[in-house]
């Protein structure tokens, strides 16, 4: 292809351009087609983990555990932090533990405030 106004040429394609890398490019492949020697997918390690499911019979029978006191409390670090619980469940208990003490901190805040509040009226 030439520039009419200065008689020079642009090199478009690995044929006449020899900067071109076939090995880079994959020798004229079209984006999203594999090459030969290339990995396909993004250039990221694919791992194909499938993970078994927490059963609606499991979820049941936690939330009927969360119900008994003390217990729920022994359980509730035993879901989030054993290595033999299924991920999400012990994701979830996590969640739950961080949501206790958030609920916790609020707790404080508000008994401070309103004790502060009270302590002004006197």
């Amino acid at each position: 292809m030439e520039n009419q106004d200065n008689n020079s040429t642009i090199l478009l394609n690995s044929n006449e351009n020899p900067y071109y890398n076939n090995a880079m490019y994959g020798a004229g492949a079209s984006y999203g087609q594999n090459v030969p020697g290339q990995q396909p997918g993004n250039g990221y390690a694919q791992t194909a983990v499938k993970e078994e499911t927490v059963t609606v019979g499991e979820w049941i029978a936690a939330g009927i555990i969360m119900l008994i006191p003390i217990v729920n409390l022994v359980m509730l670090f035993v879901w989030a932090f054993s290595g033999n619980v299924k991920k999400s469940k012990s994701n979830y208990f996590k969640a739950q533990l961080i949501l206790i003490l958030i609920y916790i901190a609020l707790a404080i805040l508000g008994v401070v405030m309103f004790a502060g509040s009270f302590l002004s009226l006197m």
